[in-house]
């Protein structure tokens, strides 16, 4: 998303992070760069109208070449401008801290302490113009440079060419030249030389330029059949494992396989199985969102964010299972229907449905003693008996899942890691459990975070271990899976 400046060379482009007290000078910031040929990005101005703006801002900040903070005592207490750092230190971003007042970092030293501050509390062009000069050294630095083409009445360079072997002399006799003038002298009768391709000389000299045609020929047949080669090598196997995973094209309007940016979309696109589950995923919510109307469409479009924002933080394909099986969940429950459910596949052997009872061994009715001891006979029609029935098929929940003990004493005080309650952070960690029919959790996910991992990561752990839930109910009243949301505020004891 890099511009192109004036001078020719790449336009830098710039993330410029602020609390919403200070978006004017986050405006003037933003000419002033935009007068150096750097082009500045910042919220709300440049936000598209029914754009998200958690998505836009993760986007905007992995587009940046860098990230200039403007510090007062508001950003520094700001949970917003903390997790943009976060993302800009993930993706190693220049960072540019501008301060606007006279104060330490505090809430936001982890990120800052380490980096040299311009301080801007004068508002002048003139402070920031070192700052310029220094962003346009390093992003020129970091773009290729591209060689000037060559204007177009420049002559070209002449291009050696090899030598060409001498013409083989005819066979056939050449025409009779004119007739000497008696008197001269007759020229010698000398055959001429055979042709030969080795160097003239014995000393090693250079090849002649059919024996340098020889060699790129048989180079070039010897490059051909280490490729060939190479190609059986891989593609030999062939099947699915064998498949290009960028052949398999757009899985949905976020993964492109053909221009893989993140690390989550090559593992999903190298992976049959969550290639197929996105796709499911995508066209799930595109069915739900033409059905959906006000406040659901909003809704429907924030749990999309939260679910696009934790599968491109994965690492791992088992990462990816879980977060997909939490979107899954949440889709079923808006459109009352399973996605992509497993087809039941008929046994290859024959054998009857385990599921189905099996006839018991019984004696015939003719062996069977009356209670007055004599043989009855058998009746002509056998007694049917009855089908069985059909398994339930897996509801739809209609009422959430409940906490069967306190979700007071899920997460405490006393959970706060030693590490962290030393530096005092703080923040409130967003989570979201899947409870299963037994009322037990399976999954937790974090859907707003602290502005620190290890809190997040102990208040799922606290949660997994300790909650304890009424299971989720469907129209029925049959216990089914269902999901809980909660959270807790991290507040270091004095």
């Amino acid at each position: 998303m890099s511009g192109t400046a004036g001078d020719g060379g790449r336009q830098p482009v710039a993330f410029i992070s602020h609390h919403s007290s200070q978006v004017e000078t986050a405006r003037k910031l933003k000419c002033i760069l935009g007068e150096n040929d750097i082009r500045g990005w910042m919220a709300p101005d440049d936000i598209d109208p029914g754009r998200p703006f958690d998505q836009a801002i993760i986007e905007q900040v992995r587009a940046s070449d860098l990230i200039i903070l403007l510090f007062c005592s508001r950003s520094d207490r700001s949970r917003h401008v903390k997790r943009e750092l976060m993302m800009a230190e993930n993706g190693d971003k220049l960072i540019f801290p501008v301060r606007l007042e006279n104060i330490d970092a505090d809430g936001l030293a982890y990120w800052l302490n380490d980096y040299q501050w311009v301080d801007w509390i004068d508002r002048r062009d003139a402070t920031i113009q070192k700052m310029i000069t220094t962003i346009k050294r390093i992003v020129q630095i970091a773009a290729p440079r591209e060689e000037p083409a060559p204007p177009p009445d420049a002559p070209a360079e002449a291009v050696p060419v090899a030598e060409a072997p001498p013409p083989p002399l005819p066979n056939k006799p050449s025409a009779p030249k004119a007739r000497e003038p008696e008197g001269a002298g007759q020229p010698l009768n000398v055959a001429p030389a055979p042709m030969t391709l080795e160097p003239e000389s014995g000393d090693g000299g250079p090849p002649s330029g059919f024996d340098r045609r020889r060699m790129l020929l048989f180079g070039g047949l010897a490059l051909l059949a280490v490729l060939v080669v190479l190609a059986l090598v891989f593609l030999w196997p062939g099947g699915e494992e064998s498949e290009d995973p960028a052949a398999r094209g757009v899985l949905s309007s976020s993964v492109d396989c053909g221009d893989v940016a993140l690390p989550s979309h090559g593992i999903i696109c190298g992976s049959d199985a969550l290639a197929a589950r996105e796709t499911a995923i995508g066209e799930a919510y595109e069915r739900a969102m033409l059905d959906a109307e006000g406040r659901s469409r909003v809704e429907l479009q924030q749990g999309q964010a939260d679910f696009l924002a934790r599968r491109d933080e994965c690492r791992s394909e088992a990462c990816l299972a879980i977060v997909y099986d939490a979107r899954e969940e949440e889709l079923e429950q808006v459109l009352g229907e399973e996605i992509e459910a497993p087809e039941e596949v008929p046994d290859a052997d024959g054998e009857e449905n385990p599921a189905r009872p099996e006839p018991r061994d019984e004696p015939a009715a003719q062996d069977r003693p009356s209670p007055s001891g004599r043989a009855e006979p058998s009746p002509s029609q056998p007694e049917p008996r009855p089908a069985p029935e059909p398994a339930p098929s897996r509801g739809v929940a209609t009422t959430p899942p409940q906490p069967a003990n306190n979700p007071a004493s899920w997460v405490q005080v006393g959970d706060y890691p030693s590490d962290i309650l030393r530096n005092g952070e703080q923040g409130t960690t967003r989570y979201q459990v899947s409870v299963g029919a037994n009322g037990l959790p399976t999954n937790c996910f974090t859907i707003g975070t602290s502005g620190h991992w290890q809190l997040d990561a102990r208040a799922c752990r606290r949660v997994m271990s300790r909650a304890r839930f009424q299971p989720a109910r469907d129209a029925s009243g049959n216990a089914v899976s269902g999901v809980y949301a909660g959270s807790y505020r991290w507040v270091a004891p004095n």
